[in-house]
């Protein structure tokens, strides 16, 4: 069988993974990498074993043997990347988030609607086993009526990204777009993108009805030269989701406040059991009928082997058959996004 030629564009950190899968999938050949840091390139091309090299996207996309890519791309460039590749007819796994609004959202779907490629989300979380395990209770109808979700993110001081990261050989290079608003920086887009799409997943993408948050950018990397670089996205978003049906969402997530440890989580309460994942396990909590409870840790059950998207996202290029995450899906999860931005403003620094 033919392999399929793919390209990513983009290549920080958050395109090693996307690499890596290409290159030890067996219906992948990666032939193209994109990057503006050119001396970056030179190395990567001899890194990475890639024929093609390019400085900018749109002459990557000129290569006829393309058949996909994958965009690893600060948040701001997600749309007209993606739009343009679809242009051309091939086919595009985006990172999270989609986008950065609604708008380029739309734009992105119906790109894909007019070019007739594939256009898909990278949700990992969505393909752990623990979020497998929650979406199956939930469509077995395990959980009884579901009317409260929690779920958070927080992380302790110091975690936050900085201005800088490095290249595999040591090489630095600006990443300072996750603190830039403008450039679609933010915790509600970095980690909400992840929390939303899993929550919205498991209960069948219900339809909003309330979007409410307060947003707060209260610390700034420890860097000796704050003063030239913009931190002005917010690091600490608080906010509760109303959805059809009475079903109430209440969110935390944080890029760094005053606290010890991280923590990842996603609890359910149903009328019939009650789920907290935390990591890649899964606690059950089923009510009693004299008012008291047992606990359990979620087993056997029945799960696809999680993998990184590109996986999943070839096979359907493959068979033909639709991607698992579906563009219109990650359209819902921007726009309850936009729901929060809206309702709230970013309280800065004193």
């Amino acid at each position: 069988m033919k392999k399929l030629k793919m390209g990513v564009a983009g290549c920080g950190w958050v395109s090693a993974s996307h690499i890596e899968a290409y290159k030890k999938n067996e219906n992948t050949e990666l032939i193209a990498i994109c990057d503006i840091d050119e001396p970056w390139l030179k190395c990567a091309k001899e890194i990475y074993g890639v024929p093609h090299v390019y400085a900018d996207y749109r002459e990557m996309l000129e290569n006829k043997e393309l058949d996909g890519i994958s965009i690893c791309l600060p948040t701001y460039l997600h749309a007209p990347v993606a739009i343009a590749a679809l242009e051309k007819g091939i086919h595009v796994l985006c990172e999270k988030p989609m986008t950065t609004d609604p708008e380029n959202a739309r734009a992105m779907c119906a790109a894909e609607r007019k070019g007739g490629a594939k256009l898909m989300v990278s949700q990992n979380q969505r393909f752990d086993r623990s979020v497998q395990i929650l979406k199956i209770l939930r469509d077995t109808g395990a959980f009884g009526d579901i009317y409260q979700v929690r779920i958070g993110w927080r992380r302790p001081l110091g975690m936050y990204p900085g201005p800088y990261e490095f290249r595999p050989n040591g090489m630095p290079y600006s990443h300072n777009w996750f603190n830039e608003a403008a450039k679609g920086g933010g915790v509600l887009r970095d980690l909400g993108a992840h929390l939303i799409d899993l929550t919205m997943h498991i209960l069948g993408f219900p339809k909003l009805e309330g979007a409410y948050a307060n947003s707060y950018r209260k610390f700034i990397p420890p860097v000796p030269d704050p003063e030239n670089h913009v931190f002005d996205s917010e690091d600490l978003s608080a906010g509760y989701l109303k959805f059809e049906g009475g079903i109430g969402v209440q969110l935390e997530l944080s890029l760094g406040s005053p606290i010890e440890n991280q923590e990842l989580y996603t609890q359910i309460y149903g009328t019939k059991l009650g789920a907290h994942r935390s990591g890649d396990g899964v606690r059950l909590v089923t009510p009693m009928p004299n008012g008291s409870f047992t606990a359990a840790d979620a087993s056997d059950f029945d799960i696809v082997e999680p993998r990184h998207p590109s996986h999943f996202f070839v096979e359907a290029l493959i068979s033909g058959k639709p991607v698992p995450i579906p563009s219109e899906q990650s359209l819902r999860v921007i726009e309850v996004i936009g729901a929060l931005y809206d309702s709230s403003e970013i309280i800065g620094i004193k």
